[in-house]
């Protein structure tokens, strides 16, 4: 029975060109985002899909200076952003802003990677847990209820061993998937 109904939903769905309606107004937005294309899908009834672009092609930043707006692609797709009201007269899209001056600073680690690993918390002879999380290595004390972070890793720790003097920490970390370059690795400190 639920096949059928799917099978009834399925034959429902026009493929093929967009209808003429939802083409114009592509062509009026310049291809829209998702946002307002499923907006449009809500008000025509037509469905729709983002235009796939070829691998490897790049767009450049768009920058419609009396919408206040930036259409940025990401892996091919429009994401659009505003631009701060104070900016709009000076803003242009050619030249790269400056980083914002202020840094982010780790301030607390909540969580504990115990599910897919083993033995990955010891004790410190300063009483202190060491343990991890994602690519961050967590020396915790009980007593103060203060972290102390190791942030030498890039990727996700998956090991950890304390070395028999109780102060030597080695802590081992994966390949990483978005970078065929990264290799899996151990870096040794000092807690």
């Amino acid at each position: 029975m639920r096949g059928d109904r799917l099978k009834k939903r399925l034959s429902l769905v026009v493929v093929g060109a967009a209808p003429p309606a939802e083409e114009e107004y592509r062509r009026q937005n310049g291809g829209g985002s998702m946002h307002n294309l499923s907006n449009l899908r809500h008000t025509s009834g037509f469905s729709v899909s983002p235009t796939p672009h070829k691998q490897g092609s790049r767009r450049e930043p768009q920058y419609l200076s009396d919408e206040g707006i930036v259409r940025v692609y990401i892996r091919g797709r429009p994401v659009t952003l505003c631009v701060p009201s104070h900016l709009r007269n000076t803003y242009t899209a050619a030249t790269p802003a400056p980083p914002p001056p202020a840094k982010l600073e780790l301030d607390w680690v909540y969580g504990y990677r115990g599910r897919d690993c083993r033995n990955n918390l010891q004790q410190l002879p300063t009483g202190e847990l060491v343990y991890f999380c994602a690519a961050v290595a967590v020396l915790y004390s009980l007593e103060d209820q203060v972290q102390r972070h190791y942030l030498g890793h890039t990727d996700d720790i998956k090991c950890l061993a304390v070395h028999p003097n109780r102060m030597i920490v080695a802590t081992g970390q994966t390949a990483g998937n978005n970078r065929p370059d990264t290799r899996p690795h151990i870096r040794i400190w000092d807690s």
